[in-house]
């Protein structure tokens, strides 16, 4: 299987795309689901091997402090950034390209750097010759095919 992505609803610059404290969530999840217990799941390893034996649809991806495996070491924004991401096929749906483009929307809106618009064009999005390419109508960004 070659690594690949599929982007749904939302985006990873969405506020809720992230669980923060997530280390005293997960704790106090243990300690309401095994009171007797809780002193037990004092480290990540075993607060992760516990909450393995519970549907985990309740936490949200967190990012981790770098070491050998870790997957998201940094928010969204730091990583996009930076460039610091697996860049590998993508396929996404309509909702996630309205929320990147809401997005940068709201960043050239609020923004007083005249050369953001371009950087988000052809940085951070993107965007390039021959394919899709944002453009501005009146004061709304908008995509054309």
């Amino acid at each position: 299987m070659s690594p690949s992505a599929i982007l749904l609803s939302g985006t990873s610059l969405s506020p809720w795309a992230y669980q923060r404290n997530y280390q005293l969530y997960s704790r106090e999840l243990i300690r309401n689901i095994d009171p007797a217990n809780y002193h037990k799941y004092n480290t990540s390893q075993t607060i992760y091997d516990y909450l393995q034996l519970y549907q985990g649809f309740f936490f949200a991806p967190v990012y981790e402090h770098e070491h050998d495996g870790a997957f998201l070491t940094k928010q969204a924004y730091e990583a996009m950034e930076e460039g610091d991401f697996n860049k590998v096929p993508l396929m996404s749906d309509h909702d996630f390209v309205k929320s990147v483009l809401k997005f940068a929307e709201q960043l050239v809106k609020h923004s007083q750097n005249p050369y953001l618009y371009q950087f988000l064009l052809q940085g951070v999005l993107g965007f390039h010759r021959n394919q899709s390419a944002c453009g501005w109508r009146g004061s709304s960004l908008i995509q054309h095919h």
